[in-house]
């Protein structure tokens, strides 16, 4: 019953990603030699989006210096009431994500380059896969022909975000080319926190010669899947995002992924191990008969689901608020948070007493 659980998990955590790509919009080759990707996509997804939530907000010092009128700022003062709102947005923990780059939804992680046979640069965002660092747009329009963003912006934000913490970087003019490769951004995160940085530092390990690498040569290594350590104030350093794959895609993104079907098996073993709550309850419910139970995973209006397909019973995956350190309330917070689920029954993509896909 295990083995079979633990199939059936695994195909279901491929059937809800697809499920939740296709909400989204989210871009991908299908590939069916690679059943996988479309989890790979999501939780590129899933990673890269800013989650809903009260954070404390920090704001490096060049910047405090604007903002407490001790230097002109060079921006107008339209970009500055939208650089207060998105602050306070991200206080109070308002929904940013319609100010991230378009890319977001259209990087497709199997773009292939058939000219090159490599995979193409496009495929994640390379800032946020190399050094954890996002960046939103501070437009005031929202694009007529992609209504979940706003129009690309001269000004940007360059922000870190944790889970309880925001790292505000810098706030500037819209980079170009090898711009997102420069290490003035590293170089403000470890001036500013060193709570943070401290993390990646590699005590013992002697810098080589990459401190001297330019930003032409770091965006080229970047576009070509390489992950660098850093070197900077003499000090080497884990790149803070994790670094990219030789897919150009990024580590964080696969290790997450692993780590989701690691759940998933975990919690097929505990669904149907015969003393079991869930199986305990089934066994009790049909007289004894144990032969044609099917467990699988699926969505419903509060959240995620053990479901039992042949007797359509369902066990509600509690959250991880309430286990913190259950497999259980791991795989929910991993693959379904709270916010994905109000925002398909917001849509109308799922309704009461149903279970998806």
């Amino acid at each position: 019953m295990q083995s079979i659980t633990r199939v059936s998990f695994q195909k279901s955590l491929i059937e809800i990603a697809k499920f939740l790509n296709k909400s989204y919009g989210l871009k991908l080759t299908e590939d069916e030699s690679k059943p996988f990707d479309s989890l790979i996509r999501w939780m590129d997804f899933r990673l890269r989006y800013i989650e809903p939530h009260p954070r404390e907000v920090f704001i490096a010092k060049h910047l405090q210096l604007y903002f407490n009128g001790l230097f002109k700022k060079p921006w107008t003062g339209q970009v500055d009431r939208t650089i207060n709102e998105v602050l306070s947005s991200l206080i109070v923990g308002e929904n940013v994500n319609a100010r991230q780059s378009k890319t977001i939804v259209k990087n497709d992680i199997n773009a292939w380059d058939a000219e090159r046979s490599q995979p193409k640069i496009r495929r994640s965002d390379g800032l946020w896969n190399d050094w954890g660092i996002s960046h939103l747009h501070l437009s005031e329009e929202i694009d007529a022909k992609n209504p979940m963003f706003y129009k690309p912006s001269d000004w940007q934000i360059f922000l870190v975000v944790l889970p309880e913490q925001i790292l505000v970087i810098d706030i500037c003019k819209h980079k170009k080319g090898d711009e997102w490769a420069d290490l003035q951004m590293i170089q403000v995160m470890i001036d500013n926190w060193p709570w943070y940085t401290d993390r990646f530092k590699m005590d013992g390990y002697i810098g080589s010669s990459s401190e001297s690498w330019d930003a032409e040569a770091r965006s080229k290594l970047r576009a070509s899947g390489a992950t660098m350590f850093i070197e900077c104030n003499g000090y080497s350093y884990m790149p803070m995002g994790w670094g990219n794959t030789m897919a150009n895609i990024a580590l964080k993104v696969m290790k997450t992924t692993s780590t989701l079907r690691e759940y998933a098996q975990m919690v097929a073993d505990e669904a149907s191990h015969m003393e079991g709550q869930i199986m305990k309850d089934l066994i009790s419910a049909w007289d004894g008969n144990t032969s044609n139970f099917d467990l699988t995973l699926k969505l419903n209006t509060d959240g995620l689901a053990v479901y039992e397909s042949v007797y359509k019973r369902c066990y509600q995956i509690p959250s991880v608020k309430l286990y913190p350190e259950s497999a259980m309330g791991r795989l929910r917070y991993l693959l379904a948070p709270d916010w994905v689920i109000e925002k398909l029954i917001l849509n109308n993509e799922i309704s009461e007493g149903r279970a998806y896909p």
